[in-house]
């Protein structure tokens, strides 16, 4: 993982601790790669966690915060974003089995499982981080033309322009 922060979930007490985390360089170009951006500048992470007592959960709370950019889905030209999301978490030790998820749409979402004594919070930000990206960036007016995209030259009677000519190649 490009941003592994794991904590032993047992050295968490009722006392609130508080933790901040922030991506190297490395991990910045590793985590570019991994969700194909065109550059992060910065992921950071800051919480307070502690264990509540009566339910033996883990409660984290605080925010995450991301620079970078993203390939405009039409002209592939950067697209920036400056992220900044609270993060509520929380922890159970209860096993798979003996855990029930609860579809109440006014509850919060369900907690995270502790496996083997470990919370990674770097890799929960990057998850969280990758539901936050925009799914199909766009530079301010960028509007898909009403003849479609081309990607190279345009042949308007080429079959290599056809949805299916890279498959119908792969049969030959």
């Amino acid at each position: 993982m490009e941003f592994s922060r794991p904590l032993n979930a047992d050295k968490i007490g009722n006392k609130i601790t508080t933790l901040q985390y922030e991506a190297t360089k490395d991990e910045l170009a590793l985590l570019a790669l991994r969700f194909d951006l065109i550059s992060l500048e910065k992921i950071e992470v800051s919480l307070k966690i502690k264990r509540i007592e009566e339910n033996e959960v883990i409660e984290a709370v605080g925010n995450l915060f991301a620079v970078g950019a993203q390939k405009c889905v039409i002209t592939l030209k950067p697209v920036t974003f400056d992220i900044k999301q609270p993060i509520f978490w929380n922890f159970t030790n209860k096993n798979e089995g003996d855990y029930q998820i609860d579809f109440d749409i006014d509850s919060a979402e369900p907690d995270e499982i502790i496996e083997d004594n470990q919370i990674d919070l770097g890799e929960l930000a990057v998850q969280q981080l990758a539901d936050l990206l925009d799914p199909y960036p766009r530079v301010p007016g960028a509007k898909i033309p009403p003849d479609g995209l081309w990607f190279g030259s345009k042949e308007t009677n080429s079959s290599e322009n056809k949805p299916f000519a890279a498959l119908c190649r792969l049969k030959q």
